[in-house]
This record gives structure tokens, sequence and C-alpha cells, in this order.
């Protein structure tokens, strides 16, 4: 089961689409929804690590503790040895590709900068 989110405009539009979006997730890709609820989301909508907005993404407080935690310790294992530069950057490009989707850029530099290593 993968999750899944749907936006439109009018309750009535996304009601509409409901059956076709699952026909077509239980044809092509045998997937079932689950329990759908219908929401608006003007106070934003936690999401995979992220709260969205209808005009925005960010990160969600625990998306962004979760993304330091792990740059931390990716980090410390690379200056300890324990991983080569090449493991360090197989990690980190997703982690910080994980924070392109939010308005983060200004978080994702804070990060680096207060706990990357100086070259």
């Amino acid at each position: 089961m993968d999750d899944f989110i749907l936006f439109g405009k009018r309750k009535d539009d996304v009601k509409k689409e409901l059956p076709l979006i699952k026909d077509f997730l239980a044809e092509h890709l045998e997937l079932a929804l689950k329990p759908v609820q219908l929401n608006r989301c003007l106070r934003g909508l936690p999401f995979l690590g992220y709260r969205i907005y209808p005009n925005r993404i960010l990160l969600s407080p625990a998306g962004k503790r979760r993304f330091v935690r792990k740059f931390i310790a990716y980090e410390r294992k690379w200056v300890n040895g324990e991983w080569s530069i090449e493991t360090l950057v197989r990690h980190i490009e997703p982690l910080i590709e994980f924070t392109k989707l939010a308005n983060a850029s200004n978080f994702r530099k804070d990060v680096i900068q207060r706990y990357g290593v100086p070259y």
C-alpha cells in the first residue's frame, strides 16, 4: 500500500474522479486505496515528513528533526573513518533531495553550515 493524496478545487470533482482512480490503481498497479477522507487543507496536511498546504510544501517538525539527526550521524561516520566519501555521498544525496521538495532551502543551508564538516 502506497500513500496517496488527491487535491481538487471542488469536492464534487474529487468525488467524481475517485472511482476512476480506484479502478486504475487496482487494474494497473494492483493497489487499493485506504479509506478516503475528504478535507480542506488550509492549515496544512501532514504527509510523509512534510506539511502540505494549498500553495506550498514545508518540512514537518518531525521531518526536520529526522533530517538533522541523520545528517549529523552520517557526517560523524565519515569523520570517524567508518564511511568513505562515496558512502557518505550515497547517503547524504537522498537526504538532501528530501528537503528540496519542500520550501526548505534556508533550513537546509543552516543545517549544512552548522553541522557539515569544513573542507
